[in-house]
């Protein structure tokens, strides 16, 4: 036990003077980032990330419901992680993790409330300022009130234009979201802003021609730029072409009908996850109680309609990709793009007794896709090494020739993987958590093994991936080694987290303020009560 405790301590100490170094950089574009390399130049960088999007929900792994022929071609076409990673179950934590490379324990940016995020310091590059400072315009295009309010998610940005846009100079930190970009190719009569659209399919079809519109103004440019789509999130959705092609148990043939239909299915849905979720932060009244007890039974018999109706807004998203995919080809510019395909969590529908996310760090819930397809590159490659969203951040760098931030990232470059199938894994374990809601919990991902905890309860469970992959037996009691290492692997984590943040604040850390004409936008929309 001397032994380890004082290796532990060691690498502790290795990782906080690491944590130091990379803290203390200068402030981002304070230097130049691009870094001498051999690879051919990228000029054109395209991220998108599709909200909730679970990795078995694609054909690409496995599932035989539903097509998803663009993300079948840039597969035919790319590397296809099997197995990677989100570091959270809900938006925020992931997305700020993708743009950072950061996990939720260091980056802190978890708060529930939409409005409220802890500012990292200046100290700490982002992604899109990395790519700003080595000369890429920036943009971030996307539908979803976490991100509008995540000062974190924005930094770097030339221009980002999330929903809700109309009250970013209610508050000073928003003031200078550049706008222009809300202009579309649509009908004069239908140009509306994006906070105005709140329901997925117009989010979809709207940032799709916002995408399309940016990249023909910049093409002749060095960009990079995000894009993140709000579907196949809840309320689902999909259009009525999409559902008659699909089996959709119960719902109508009639357009008209069809309508109707999903929108009273949906509002069952909203009505009873908002119970659900008061009753769990145990806010709930009698009411919630009643709504719970009487919609969750006819919910759960109506699981697989409900599911079909996320496949259907996963093709509707597919077909979004393809429109601003043909417009990088008819702009002449296809060729010469990094294109990177990911999601920030999955979804939810019963497997572990729960519908949605944010609440649980199960498979199906932190699972995602991630696809990567590099210029002038036609061959399919999938890769089986377990990785994180952690890495797409220091892929993109290398892949562009330009210099991490000072210090370097806690997570490796995936191009290693495919460049050199030798290189041996760098990532050997992965720690996920920042529930949104519920009992708050974080786990391990180390090989085959997955191991949860409760962070206030000390529940514990311990699964066999390779055997188990659904997570339903689990080997708390009978593989006491195997627990034993999942602890200390969690401990590790733990003080190696706290020794980081406290090279990131000294004090206190800074948040952004609860804004009452934000809050009373997002309750019009039904975000919060």
């Amino acid at each position: 036990m001397n032994k380890v405790a004082l290796v532990a301590a060691t690498l502790g100490l290795l990782l906080a003077a690491a944590a130091l170094v990379w803290s203390c950089g200068q402030a981002p574009d304070a230097e130049p980032t691009a870094a001498p390399s051999s690879r051919p130049e990228i000029r054109h960088v395209v991220l998108i990330t599709i909200d909730t999007l679970r990795a078995e929900s694609l054909p690409l792994h496995g599932n035989r419901r539903i097509a998803t022929p663009q993300l079948a071609e840039l597969a035919r076409n790319g590397i296809v992680f099997d197995q990677c990673l989100a570091t959270s179950p809900w938006t925020r934590p992931s997305v700020v993790s993708m743009l950072t490379g950061l996990p939720p324990a260091i980056h802190d940016s978890v708060a529930r409330e939409i409005e409220v995020e802890t500012i990292l310091p200046a100290s700490v590059r982002t992604l899109p300022e990395s790519m700003r400072g080595a000369g890429y315009r920036t943009a971030g295009l996307g539908f979803n009130p976490f991100l509008a309010f995540s000062v974190n998610a924005k930094r770097g940005f030339q221009e980002y234009a999330f929903y809700p846009t109309r009250v970013k100079k209610s508050d000073g930190v928003y003031t200078d979201c550049n706008t222009n970009v809300l202009q579309s190719a649509l009908d004069p009569a239908e140009q509306v802003g994006l906070e105005n659209v709140i329901d997925g399919v117009n989010s979809t079809a709207y940032l799709t021609e916002l995408a399309r519109n940016w990249l023909a103004a910049h093409a002749r440019d060095r960009f990079f730029l995000w894009l993140h789509y709000f579907d196949p999130h809840s309320p689902w959705t999909p259009t009525h072409d999409t559902v008659s092609g699909m089996a959709v148990p119960g719902a109508p043939a009639d357009e008209g009908q069809y309508a109707q239909w999903a929108v009273k299915l949906n509002e069952d849905v909203e009505g009873y996850l908002a119970a659900e979720r008061a009753l769990v932060a145990g806010k709930g009244s009698p009411a919630d109680e009643k709504t719970v007890r009487e919609l969750q039974p006819v919910l759960m018999r109506q699981r697989e309609t409900l599911r079909a109706l996320y496949e259907g807004e996963v093709v509707d998203v597919d077909r979004a990709v393809a429109r601003v995919l043909e417009k990088l080809k008819a702009l002449g510019i296809y060729e010469q793009t990094l294109i990177v395909v990911s999601s920030d969590h999955g979804e939810e529908f019963w497997e572990h007794g729960r519908l949605e996310h944010g609440h649980a760090l199960y498979q199906e819930l932190v699972r995602v896709p991630l696809i990567i397809k590099l210029p002038h590159f036609h061959a399919a490659r999938r890769i089986a090494d377990r990785v994180s969203i952690l890495s797409i951040y220091p892929t993109i760098l290398e892949l562009c020739s330009v210099r991490l931030p000072p210090g370097g990232l806690p997570a490796p470059s995936l191009a290693p993987r495919w460049e050199d199938p030798g290189e041996p894994q760098r990532s050997s374990h992965f720690v996920l958590g920042s529930l949104m809601y519920g009992q708050p919990a974080t786990a391990v991902v180390f090989g085959d093994r997955k191991y949860i905890r409760g962070d206030s309860s000390g529940a514990e469970e311990l699964y066999d991936l390779r055997v188990d992959p659904a997570e339903k037996d689990s080997l708390i009691g009978r593989d006491p080694q195997t627990l034993e290492r999942a602890r200390r692997l969690l401990g590790d984590h733990a003080a190696w987290s706290r020794a980081f943040k406290r090279t990131l604040w000294s004090g206190e850390a800074p948040t952004t303020e609860r804004n009452e004409k934000m809050r009373e936008l997002l309750r019009s929309h039904n975000y919060i009560r």
